[in-house]
């Protein structure tokens, strides 16, 4: 066998579908010893790419060893004769090969006919899994569901129940049934495409990544902090599994790792994470690009949430010059960290250089947006907020009713963001004694919450029915005080 062999060159003379396929997957090992050990694990049923990811030097072992579908007629003649003597689902035993021992799984051989129907299977999976994203991005659950699952018995029935296809169109269905809000639901998804492709692949194959990280994120959602770590533990040993140190593609899992600690309130653990983000940062990432900033940024936010003001004030500070430098002092993303430098400072009683940065933003927004802008709308609110800390209430009430007319006009009457404005707009008429439209703000708020998913916007509700009930217990509205009582406790139950 020549020097080719750890590439498996073969001649791709004519069209695919004229010739028999079959899929190969190899693993390349330098020593016989270690070859012979390796065989009988595979025959003691160790995941074959388990094995390719751990200690193959042949081509494709970041993906298991899975060369995919390969012209039969077209192989290198040794490895066709290999191929030939195995059924699908069987190993060879150790060749030896200039480049090494050589260990040769078929994983499927299919004639030219069945490989055009498996192909045209394929096809249609893909498309279909196409159009479900395109469904989830409008908000089209119902309809994303229907399509889901027909996608899903498609592959079982095309491709087998205990398929990477289906294990997939499991995943989609996880991720569908995540953003309608139901999560005991795509949590039984997400798990039952995780099962399918442990068994097939291994718990250490890349293809767990996207399924955990999904995990992951809906163990953070629900509040499972401990849950969603372990999911990013191992994420990152799959992504290190042939290295110790980290490097780029760790920095997103690193991130939302450093995420669910500062929720959780793990500062000590966080601040190991976050020395480790700002290592790579600083080893990958030049002072010119975005990528220097959005982890600055991220570091600032867990040492704000530590209270390690001054470490956060610095990180913020450094974004905000790059940022400036390399995009420009009118940029969005730059009035973006402005208004969220604007409510670190309010936080910790730097009001007047809160109302600066606020200012400042806003001007970026409406210059570049307008007025009516929903990202001005932000602003606007925050500036409201700002002025009713400081006892300005008309100055409060002018920058709130702005924000709330542009959000009713950009996002709907319905959207949580007018909640949170009406909501703020009642607190300053509540200090001005202005009761009713105190009470009318409260009310309107509490029932654009009322009506969406349970549980999705419960910390702002739970502030709204605090606030009416606040203003109830001093105006002696005994009935009232007691139907909020009941709403409270009715949210606590809830989580």
């Amino acid at each position: 066998m020549h020097k080719y062999l750890f590439l498996l060159v073969f001649m791709l003379c004519g069209s695919l579908l004229q010739a028999a396929q079959v899929r190969l997957s190899m693993l390349l090992i330098p020593s016989k010893t270690q070859a012979d050990s390796l065989w009988r694990a595979i025959q003691n049923k160790e995941p074959f790419a388990d094995l390719a990811l751990r200690f193959s030097r042949g081509a494709a072992w970041e993906s298991g060893g899975d060369l995919g579908f390969l012209p039969e007629e077209d192989l290198d003649p040794e490895i066709r004769r290999l191929s030939l003597e195995l059924q699908p689902g069987q190993v060879s035993k150790p060749t030896r090969t200039e480049s090494g021992y050589l260990l040769l799984y078929v994983r499927d051989r299919k004639e030219a006919s069945d490989y055009a129907i498996y192909q045209e299977a394929l096809r249609k999976w893909r498309l279909w899994g196409d159009s479900l994203q395109v469904l989830v991005n409008k908000d089209n659950f119902e309809e994303a569901r229907l399509l889901g699952g027909r996608n899903l018995a498609h592959a079982r029935e095309a491709f087998g129940r205990s398929s990477e296809e289906a294990a997939s169109s499991l995943g989609d269905l996880g991720v569908i049934h995540y953003y309608a809000g139901n999560y005991q639901t795509a949590r039984t998804f997400y798990t039952d495409a995780l099962q399918i492709l442990q068994a097939r692949l291994g718990p250490r194959h890349p293809e767990l990544v996207p399924v955990l990280n999904n995990l992951a994120e809906l163990y953070f959602r629900e509040g499972d902090y401990d849950a969603a770590l372990l999911a990013y533990d191992r994420i990152l040993a799959i992504l290190r599994l042939r290295s110790e140190e980290g490097d780029i593609s760790d920095l997103p899992y690193l991130v939302a790792r450093l995420n669910v600690l500062q929720e959780a309130g793990r500062f000590q653990e966080g601040e190991l994470q976050a020395q480790e983000i700002d290592y790579l940062r600083l080893r990958y990432f030049q002072r010119t690009e975005e990528n220097w900033a959005t982890l600055l940024i991220e570091l600032g936010e867990f040492y704000a949430a530590a209270h390690q003001d001054g470490k956060a004030s610095d990180a913020f500070q450094a974004a905000l010059a790059a940022r400036k430098r390399f995009l420009g002092a009118e940029h969005l993303l730059v009035a973006r960290l402005l208004n969220k430098m604007g409510l670190f400072d309010q936080d910790n009683g730097r009001l007047q250089v809160a109302e600066k940065e606020f200012k400042e933003a806003l001007g970026i927004f409406t210059r570049n947006l307008g007025e009516v802008d929903p990202a001005a709308a932000a602003v606007n609110n925050n500036l409201g907020e700002l002025y009713r800390a400081q006892g300005r209430y008309s100055e409060a009430e002018l920058y709130l009713l702005k924000a709330l007319a542009s959000r009713e006009s950009n996002l709907g009457a319905t959207d949580p963001a007018v909640a949170e404005t009406l909501n703020n707009l009642g607190l300053v008429y509540d200090a001005l004694g202005r009761n009713e439209d105190a009470m009318e703000n409260f009310r309107r708020a509490a029932s654009i919450l009322e009506e969406r998913q349970p549980n999705s916007e419960n910390k702002l509700l739970r502030t709204i029915y605090m606030n009416s009930l606040n203003l109830y217990s001093r105006l002696q509205r005994p009935e009232q005080v007691e139907e909020l009582k009941n709403k409270l406790r009715g949210l606590n139950n809830e989580g």
